[in-house]
């Protein structure tokens, strides 16, 4: 395991785990490209808000079956978003697709 501050480059590597914990807030401002490879699963909680704003094309691939699960309302609206699946399953006790100028497009 080894931590490295060299010149203008922060190293880290770990054979093991890596764990961490904040009592308060986190910020991070990433000035150029973020790129991340995961290789097991992922699960994310969220138990307040989730605010998520793309200021560019938003493109979304999946290998496989997606499935998304809303336990309150659903709005998404989206200037320009493109997502590619060979299956998306969404459920939501309500749900709403609305393009840029506010039209609500068709959710069978």
């Amino acid at each position: 395991t080894f931590f490295e501050l060299r010149a203008d480059d922060i190293n880290l590597y770990a054979p093991g785990n890596f764990t961490g914990t904040i009592d308060k807030d986190a910020t991070v401002t990433i000035g150029g490209k973020f790129t991340s490879t995961i290789t097991g699963d992922v699960t994310s909680t969220m138990l307040a808000k989730l605010t998520s704003t793309v200021m560019g094309i938003s493109v979304f691939s999946y290998a496989a079956a997606v499935t998304i699960s809303i336990a309150g309302a659903l709005k998404e609206t989206f200037a320009n978003w493109t997502a590619s699946a060979k299956q998306i399953n969404i459920s939501a006790k309500k749900a709403s697709i609305s393009d840029s100028d506010g039209k609500t497009l068709h959710v069978p």
